[in-house]
Formats: C-alpha cells, sequence, structure tokens
C-alpha cells in the first residue's frame, strides 16, 4: 500500500463500524505501519509440514500419483493453498522443467556466449517473472541445504537430487549466499519498477560466478 492508503486505513481501523470485524492479512509485517500494527491483534500461522500435504493432497485426489504428490507438497513450502495451485496448473511442471533445465546448464565460471539470450527469454517471460524467480531461488536453497547439511529432508526439488548434489560440490557456498540475497533484494526492486531487464542480468552474472571469477 501507498502512504496514502495506508492512512486511510488506519483511520477506518481507528474508527472501526460497529458491525465490522476487519482482517488484515499480509505475508510481510514489516512494510506495514507501526501504527497499524500497534492497533492489531497479531496472530502468526505456522507452515504445514511436507507430509500433511502430501497426506492430505492424495486423500482428496484419487488419481494423483504418490511422486507427484511428493515433489507438490515439497515445492508448495508449507502452503496448502499454493499445493492446490500446483495441483491444478496443468502447464506449471512444464514451465518448471524448462526453467530448472536452463539452470542446470549453469556452471559458476562458465558464463557461455549466451548470457543476455537467457536474460532476454526471462524478459520475455515478464508476466510470470516471480515464478521463475521463486524457481531459482529453491534451487539455489537445495543446493545450499545439500551442500552444507547432505540432508535431503528439505529439499524442494527432491526429483532432481543427483543434479542438485553435483551442483553442491562446485558452487562455493559464498556464491549461493550472494545468489540468494540478491534474489531477496530483486523482490523489492520490483516493487519499486526498478529496471527488469538490468536486474535480471546482475542475477545471471552472479549465477555463473563472473563476479568471483575477475576477483
Amino acid at each position: 500500500m501507498t502512504l496514502e492508503a495506508s492512512n486511510c486505513l488506519l483511520k477506518t481501523i481507528e474508527e472501526p463500524p460497529y458491525y465490522a470485524i476487519i482482517i488484515l492479512i499480509c505475508s510481510k509485517i514489516d512494510p506495514i505501519l507501526p501504527t497499524i500494527v500497534s492497533r492489531c491483534q497479531i496472530i502468526n500461522f505456522g507452515l504445514i509440514s511436507s507430509y500433511k500435504i502430501k497426506e492430505f493432497l492424495l486423500n482428496n485426489n484419487k488419481n494423483l500419483e504418490k511422486e507427484k504428490a511428493e515433489i507438490i507438497s515439497r515445492l508448495a513450502q508449507g502452503s496448502i493453498g499454493s499445493a492446490l495451485k500446483l495441483l491444478s496448473d496443468k502447464e506449471y511442471f512444464i514451465r518448471r522443467e524448462e526453467v530448472l533445465d536452463d539452470l542446470s546448464a549453469i556452471s559458476p565460471g562458465k558464463p557461455g556466449e549466451d548470457i543476455f539470450a537467457k536474460v532476454e527469454k526471462m524478459v520475455s517471460e515478464i508476466d510470470r517473472i516471480k515464478e521463475i524467480l521463486e524457481m531459482i531461488k529453491l534451487w539455489y536453497r537445495d543446493i545450499l541445504i545439500i551442500k552444507n547439511t547432505g540432508d535431503q529432508k528439505y529439499i524442494a526439488n527432491c526429483d532432481k537430487l543427483e543434479i542438485l548434489d553435483e551442483k553442491s560440490q562446485i558452487y562455493s557456498q559464498e556464491i549461493l549466499i550472494d545468489i540468494l540475497d540478491y534474489l531477496e533484494q530483486i523482490e523489492e526492486y520490483l516493487i519499486k519498477n526498478v529496471n527488469t531487464r538490468l536486474i535480471l542480468e546482475r542475477l545471471y552474472i552472479k549465477m555463473v560466478g563472473v563476479e568471483y571469477c575477475l576477483k
């Protein structure tokens, strides 16, 4: 919300109609005005385990394969709503396979000659850029988890364990953390309408480790 919209909401909260119960749902509390937060009763909702999501999907979809239910439950990241959305989107796994194939082909220190072609492809799919960035984030998160713990329990892309393990051996922890930090920054850049092409060019440069090759 803009500052003006926030102030309008604040006024409504301060003088609510007698018949109303106002429920404000948000994914992040930091951007909300402290004056609004102070007038609310905060209720935190925890994430649902992937096991429970998997059981829910299988119990409510008799024709769903266990393997696919497992993958969806991991990708949903604790959200039943996200799991149902993934299940209903018939083209999602095709799009995901294309993105993960591109990520699998990337190796740090080997930028190749098609950096800008890759960026151009992402720019052409700007209408689903958030989905693509989420796939990229989970990919590098998985690599970092395997690199640090070797534990497969919390891996989202559980159908890609072999390639994730290979990547964990060639990516340094420094590069992985830098990529993930930048992916978090991108969310703010997109909200502020920063040039999308420049954002994605820098992301791809980080993914191929060019900055570290020059050090």
